[in-house]
């Protein structure tokens, strides 16, 4: 009985915390772009790390999820991809470290970097509420205007 009730208890709360946690986010590239801009690249390391692991030792779960979500998910994790799960999550954690790398340099680096972390959260879109939307929305949208303003795409503040 505390199952079924505990269950969704964590669920919202989890969803509750992370789009806290990325209005936070999106306050702080805005107000405070440095600490933004920190906290976007421990982000992306975050999730990188759960990736890995995730890659390692449990690849099925993302297939087990995508009976949950949504029926074009199912086919593409499931059916489509197969054994394939496996080296995309590499890739998708791959992708996850080089956008928090890039978010610690400059210049042109570092601009991709912030499009690179925009287009990995814009693909957590069809998740929904699973991928505690709109949070990635946020989180795409403090990335946005991080690398819009020419004045933090350096680490000092100086241009050469």
């Amino acid at each position: 009985m505390e199952d079924t009730l505990l269950a969704p208890l964590i669920f919202w709360a989890i969803y509750t915390g992370s789009n806290l946690t990325a209005l936070i986010l999106l306050w702080a590239t805005i107000k405070h772009p440095g600490a933004g801009r920190a906290m976007l690249s421990i982000f992306f390391a975050a999730c990188c790390l759960i990736n890995i692991s995730k890659a390692m030792e449990m690849s099925w779960l993302y297939a087990k999820e995508a009976e949950i979500i949504t029926l074009p998910y199912h086919f593409f994790l499931g059916k489509a991809l197969g054994d394939l799960g496996k080296p995309i999550l590499w890739i998708i954690a791959g992708c996850q470290g080089l956008a928090s790398i890039a978010l610690t340099r400059k210049g042109l680096i570092f601009v991709l970097g912030c499009w690179c972390g925009m287009m990995l959260l814009i693909a957590l879109f069809p998740l929904g509420l699973r991928a505690a939307f709109p949070a990635p929305a946020f989180a795409a949208l403090a990335l946005y205007y991080l690398q819009k303003s020419p004045s933090h795409t350096v680490l000092t503040g100086k241009t050469r």
